[in-house]
């Protein structure tokens, strides 16, 4: 996604002059030189198995393991706070009285610059189950998961919590924007000098944003020299918004990160909607993401899932959010889960679709396979508006059907006038006709119907009812041929007291008609065919100009118009969904070097061909049970399909147009 204005956002963050009368912090930049605090708060329940010594020993070893891992970069405290005593960490005296919720977003929490893993150890039938989750103090981040593992051997409990600690362990920095790129920023990662990054920042990686903020503080006798309130810093994480790193660590300690988020402009306005220049800057820190497949439960406000979960449409890549959702990244609803059919690499970005209405856009991070909540409202008129689409797709399929089984007849009667059946002729089309004329009618009441709901004018369904409208229209000028042909025939045989001749005179007749139907729809090699029969029945001169004129006017002008036309043939072979989508991409082509030609003939046939491209695949959509895994693969593939396919319908008819009104 592109933020224009993000630039001018983050010059106004980092303007000091909202600042002028109030206490300022430090400096705020990335801290090259500063060192990590990690700080490991251990809390066991009462048993005499969790005894002093073991939790001193699990102190030490814990330490040890931890301190090897990040090395050089900071230092690592452990602190047993299983009897609570005043402690400088006001968090494990919140812990001890909240639980794990003491770790939520607060915006009054003062920034402490050190990083909190708690850890819990229970005892209970032999058992121990640790726990563990983490404080980031120099952004306010808390570690997405609650991590938790069990274990019967008490010489294992150190392993097993370096285990669950470790892997959250996230680098952290601040955002900078990027001169020139709206698409990402620049992250400097503290400490940099000290030692690189590199070694927990990979290209592909997950960061988590947060806003930091000075907020003035009422302390009991405690003013500055000016008389002002003392300020502290705040940080609280954005909601759905993530970097991902796209380079590798450069020598200053920073790397490009692109921005994926739902918002329009992310950091305009912080998480109670106050303006940018109320805040300082942003931080940022590494998530501990994974590579697996995923599980996503929608809900709305209330926290519910939605009855009708059937009618989302959930797709995603691990790229971004341009990138061009396939078949495979189709999620599956089953019993309120959406579940995706691959595996994700450190992050999701998820598009959420009601069905013919809006999308919205999750940056998901991938860190394990329990599922993930996001608050997404399905309104009535959201499912209002997916149930018309349905039932409108629905009608152009068979307005399609409908249209195909007319010119069916048509061809089966022109064969059989050819052959000089006419009374069998008239016959199969009075038949034909009846049958055809009632779905005629049938569908077109309905289409008024349909017109008449509340989302008939919205565009999508509002497009599909004008093709379905465009479509009857033909069909009712092929039940006027048919009345015209029959009426001919009839009053040819009370006036003619001749059959051979009559016979002749209707067929004259009805060839000539038939050509010009032909050239309408541009199917002038069956024009051509039907002058020729003409020209037996009448070798008259003017007969013999019109078709060399036509001829010639068909003829292709070079040897691309040649293959373009040959395409255009082949397309309307086309009957499965392989075919159709390998043909799709020649058939683009074929239509560029029809418009090139200004092939005005030639784009009235192509304009001809798509209608039962559109009965074939709305026919497979309806086969299809997308209640399954593979079912709604197909049906999401079919939807891509039929929206290439319309869209080389719509500009060929958008080029026709054009090249008809110049005439």
């Amino acid at each position: 996604m592109r933020f224009p204005h993000l630039l001018a956002i983050f010059l106004v963050i980092f303007s000091p002059h909202f600042l002028r009368g109030q206490t300022s912090g430090p400096k705020f930049d990335a801290e090259p030189n500063g060192l990590y605090r990690w700080q490991i708060g251990i809390r066991c329940s009462s048993h005499p198995v969790l005894s002093s010594e073991v939790r001193q020993q699990l102190a030490r070893e814990l330490k040890a393991s931890l301190q090897s891992g990040i090395a050089a970069i900071g230092d690592v405290e452990i602190v047993d706070f299983t009897n609570l005593v005043e402690d400088k960490n006001p968090l494990f005296k919140n812990f001890a009285e909240k639980g794990w919720a003491a770790l939520d977003p607060d915006l009054t929490r003062e920034l402490t610059n050190t990083k909190t893993h708690i850890l819990t150890i229970d005892y209970q039938d032999g058992q121990f189950t640790l726990a563990a989750r983490q404080l980031d103090g120099y952004t306010g981040i808390a570690s997405p998961v609650l991590r938790k593992q069990t274990t019967r051997s008490v010489d294992m409990l150190s392993r097993h919590a370096a285990l669950l600690i470790e892997p959250d362990f996230g680098p952290v920095g601040i955002a900078e924007p990027i001169s020139g790129d709206s698409e990402a920023v620049k992250v400097t990662f503290r400490g940099h000098a000290v030692a690189s990054p590199s070694k927990w920042v990979k290209p592909g990686d997950v960061l988590a944003v947060s806003v930091i903020r000075e907020l003035a503080v009422e302390q009991k006798n405690v003013r500055d020299f000016k008389g002002s309130l003392p300020m502290i810093r705040t940080g609280v994480p954005y909601h759905y918004t993530l970097l991902k790193a796209v380079e590798g660590i450069q020598k200053d300690g920073s790397c490009r990160c692109l921005i994926l988020t739902r918002y329009k402009d992310p950091f305009a306005y912080d998480v109670l909607g106050r303006p940018a220049q109320k805040r300082i800057g942003l931080r940022v820190m590494k998530l501990a993401t994974v590579a697996t497949k995923i599980r996503l439960r929608l809900v709305g406000q209330d926290g519910q899932p939605h009855l009708r979960g059937s009618l989302l449409q959930l797709a995603g890549t691990d790229l971004d959010f341009s990138a061009q959702t396939g078949p495979d990244d189709l999620f599956r609803y089953e019993a309120g889960i959406y579940r995706s059919g691959r595996i994700f690499n450190n992050i999701a970005c998820v598009q959420v679709s009601v069905e013919g209405g809006r999308t919205e856009l999750f940056p998901v991070p991938v860190l394990g396979d329990e599922p993930v909540v996001l608050k997404f409202e399905l309104k009535a008129e959201d499912e209002e508006r997916a149930m018309m689409t349905r039932k409108c797709i629905d009608f152009r399929t068979r307005v399609a059907d409908l249209y195909r089984e007319q010119e069916a007849l048509f061809k089966k009667m022109s064969s059989l006038l050819d052959r000089g059946l006419n009374r069998q002729a008239k016959t199969e089309a009075d038949s034909g006709q009846k049958k055809i004329a009632e779905g005629h009618r049938v569908l077109t009441d309905e289409l008024k119907l349909l017109r008449e709901l509340p989302r008939a004018s919205e565009e999508i369904i509002k497009r599909v009812l004008e093709e379905s409208e465009r479509r009857l229209g033909a069909i009712a000028k092929g039940q006027e041929t048919f009345d015209k042909t029959k009426a001919d025939l009839e009053e040819a045989a009370k006036n003619s007291a001749d059959p051979e001749k009559l016979a002749v005179e209707f067929r004259a007749q009805e060839l000539a008609e038939r050509i010009t139907q032909q050239v309408a729809r541009g199917d002038i090699p069956e024009a051509l065919e039907s002058y020729e029969k003409l020209i037996n029945l009448r070798p008259e001169q003017d007969i013999k100009d019109k078709r060399e004129k036509l001829l010639a006017e068909w003829s292709p002008k070079d040897e691309e118009h040649r293959k373009g036309r040959e395409t255009v043939k082949r397309w309307t072979t086309l009957r499965t969904f392989d075919e159709i989508r390998d043909g799709l991409p020649e058939l683009k082509k074929a239509v560029d070097v029809h418009i090139k030609k200004a092939d005005k003939l030639g784009l009235r046939r192509i304009q001809n061909i798509f209608e039962p491209t559109y009965a074939i695949l709305g026919k497979m959509v309806q086969d299809t049970d997308n209640t399954t895994e593979e079912g709604a693969k197909t049906v999401k593939a079919i939807d891509e399909l039929l929206d290439g396919v319309r869209k080389t319908d719509d500009k060929t008819r958008e080029a026709l147009k054009m090249l008809l009104e110049k005439k």
